[in-house]
């Protein structure tokens, strides 16, 4: 039966609608070059409120004409996508609030803008153009003739207000309300009598902004000409806000809590890791006079390794990106080489493993294994997530533990005198096959010998307002070094083995008193070495009561976090010594040595470990010309199936004088 003439008039026009709907939304035309990128030209609007207007235009970026440049916008996705409508030549593109905010306080109303933003300026539907677009993040963001940072809206808060303030007053320039710098407005701010702000209020209202926290944002600070930072329509140079956060704290009346200083750690990475890049690039002449003022680490900061530790908690939305975001701005290894393409394609745990395996095959050495951090990882990834990676695989994506702080992120490797070019890099191994995987690729194949086995362990070190105080108070007096060093070393006994939960506390006092000597405290790379130099106050306490509970973590040390072990040498059990060990490490477990390591490791065997000819082992002999440095090549091993905890710091014992046993570790 024919349905009626209203029914049909319906659909007619519900398929009309539809069309004009389609035909109204933008479709992206294809780049033409390598090269190219899309550059959003913003019309300008006096209303704020009125309509996202422009067009997109292809621009290639080895065009060097700056009449043609743009500026690239730095800020956070947010939850909220496809919310609101941007117009690009009449037809409609769908964009998040954030971007939309974004787009509205950075929109002039004098003329229009250029702008690079990847939500507009790359299809987000085409995997094959993101995944290009993605290795050109660099030069995108490199070649802008500057980058904004967009923290979001103003909230019209007291705080807010305040912390601004305090900025633009010690800001060279600020912009006005045309959205110009004025060199004036500082000095127009100094004459506020009320709402002057001070640094508390940059940690209450600006670090505590989402940007912060994203993995991205890392690169596109380091590698931009020229850096902006933007709230509402307030706007200050970067350089001027990390003066303000890193420089000494006089401005400060209450002091630079501990809570705050946690904050700024990000802003201190990205600052310090962007005068590195600078540096590198031949751009010397444009980093900070102050920048060696507020330098904590002298240690390449741009090294691949350091980049992946330093972002290590910050946020993404991917757990790829946490490696993929970063290796457009790494040294320590060739980006171009096949091995480090990025490809979307691998799921997570594919793409950790095979950039672990992929830096051990390139830098001929194991330091990647120093980034192993399982006593984070196993505390919360069964709540959170299930990646299961070999346990010689570190994981880059630590973002729930972004706000906890319990130790540095510093590692053993990070304390060894090893260089820029050595850390990571080739060295006396160059010809030699020391590690090799099983079929599958999760098992870890290398030759090492066995230093001793764990016998006792101390709780976590950690140090809190007390014993700060206590050491700083020995350090500050009026004692002899040599005496110095003996209170010192006395106090960490007395701290280690109070905090204990050891049941045999007799024993292990009588064990570490005989182990701790103050006079190995001056020879580098020791256990008292290390313990020394923790021992003092690393914070200006404040009136917070929340940090005055708390434990000051140093972020120059390897003490916090840890335990303090001792352990019986693998060939006499009546020579002991001590170590700095992973906080997961359980009696039993052992210290080894590995060809390719650099430091010691702690490992714990997970099944039956033999006496064998190592027949079926794919770990290789070496050529013949290393044939007198290998005497176990053609020897029968150990073989040992075990799982990796961590590095460690470890005493070699002066009366052991067996030869260590060699063996074939299988790390799964």
């Amino acid at each position: 039966m024919e349905p009626p003439p209203t029914y049909n008039q319906s659909r007619e026009n519900e398929a009309l609608c539809l069309n004009k709907r389609t035909e109204s939304r933008y479709e992206y035309s294809a780049l033409s070059y390598p090269d190219s990128i899309r550059v959003f030209i913003l019309e300008p609007s006096e209303d704020e409120t009125s309509r996202l207007d422009g067009k997109l235009v292809e621009h290639r970026l080895s065009d060097s004409c700056t009449e043609l440049g743009y500026n690239a916008l730095s800020y956070v996705w947010g939850e909220q996508k496809d919310t609101n409508v941007t117009y690009i030549e009449g037809r409609e593109l769908r964009i998040g609030q954030n971007l939309d905010s974004a787009l509205r306080h950075i929109r002039r109303k004098d003329r229009p803008i250029r702008i690079w933003v990847d939500a507009l300026c790359i299809d987000q539907a085409s995997v094959g153009e993101r995944n290009h677009q993605v290795q050109q993040m660099r030069k995108i963001y490199s070649s802008a003739t500057e980058t904004i940072i967009y923290l979001g809206d103003m909230k019209g808060g007291n705080t807010e207000l305040s912390a601004w303030n305090f900025l633009e007053r010690r800001a060279t320039w600020a912009v006005d309300d045309n959205l110009d710098a004025d060199p004036d407005l500082p000095a127009r701010r100094e004459e506020l009598t009320s709402f002057r702000g001070e640094l508390a209020d940059v940690g209450i209202e600006v670090l505590e902004r989402p940007w912060f926290r994203r993995l991205w944002v890392f690169q596109e600070v380091v590698v931009s000409k020229l850096l902006s930072i933007q709230c509402g329509r307030r706007r200050i140079p970067w350089d001027d806000f990390c003066k303000v956060l890193l420089s000494p704290m006089h401005h400060d009346r209450y002091g630079f809590s501990v809570g705050l200083l946690r904050k700024a750690d990000i802003v201190r990475d990205m600052f310090q890791a962007r005068c590195s890049y600078q540096e590198l690039q031949g751009m010397g002449h444009v980093v900070p006079y102050w920048w060696s003022e507020v330098q904590d680490d002298k240690h390449a900061a741009l090294h691949v390794l350091d980049l992946l530790q330093m972002a290590r908690t910050l946020e993404a939305s991917d757990p790829r990106d946490k490696v993929f975001g970063l290796l457009g701005i790494s040294n320590g290894i060739n980006v171009d080489d096949q091995q480090f393409a990025i490809d979307y394609s691998q799921d997570d745990e594919t793409v950790y493993t095979n950039f672990a395996r992929s830096m051990i095959n390139a830098t001929r050495s194991l330091d990647v294994l120093s980034y192993i951090d399982h006593d984070l990882v196993q505390n919360f990834i069964h709540a959170t997530r299930i990646r299961i990676l070999p346990s010689w695989v570190p994981d880059w994506d630590l973002r729930e533990w972004s706000d906890l702080g319990r130790r540095s992120a510093r590692t053993v490797l990070d304390t060894l005198d090893l260089g820029y070019e050595s850390k990571g890099g080739e060295h006396d191994l160059r010809n030699t096959k020391f590690c090799v995987w099983d079929r599958t690729g999760r098992i870890l194949k290398a030759r090492g010998s066995i230093i001793g086995r764990i016998s006792q362990l101390s709780s976590m070190v950690e140090l809190k307002r007390d014993a700060e105080l206590r050491f700083q108070k020995i350090r500050d007096s009026d004692y002899p070094d040599e005496d110095k060093r003996q209170l010192i070393v006395s106090d960490w006994l007395q701290h280690i083995v109070s905090d204990s939960e050891d049941d045999k506390l007799e024993l292990l006092t009588e064990t570490f008193r005989e182990c701790l000597d103050s006079r190995r405290s001056l020879e580098k790379g020791t256990v008292e070495y290390h313990l020394l130099a923790r021992a003092r106050k690393t914070a200006s306490w404040s009136n917070d009561s929340v940090s005055l509970r708390s434990a000051a973590v140093d972020r120059a040390s390897i003490v916090d976090g840890r335990c303090i072990a001792i352990y019986e040498s693998d060939a006499d059990p009546e020579v002991r010594g001590l170590a700095i060990v992973p906080v997961t490490t359980e009696r039993g477990d052992c210290l080894i040595d590995l060809r390719g390591g650099h430091v010691p490791f702690t490992i714990r065997e997970t099944g039956d470990s033999d006496f064998e000819n190592d027949d079926e082992s794919d770990v290789e002999d070496d050529d013949e010309s290393d044939a007198e440095d290998d005497n176990v090549s053609s020897a029968p091993h150990d073989h040992w199936h075990c799982c990796l905890i961590g590095e460690a710091v470890v005493n070699r014992m002066a009366g052991d004088t067996s030869t260590s046993r060699e063996a074939i570790f299988e790390i799964h």
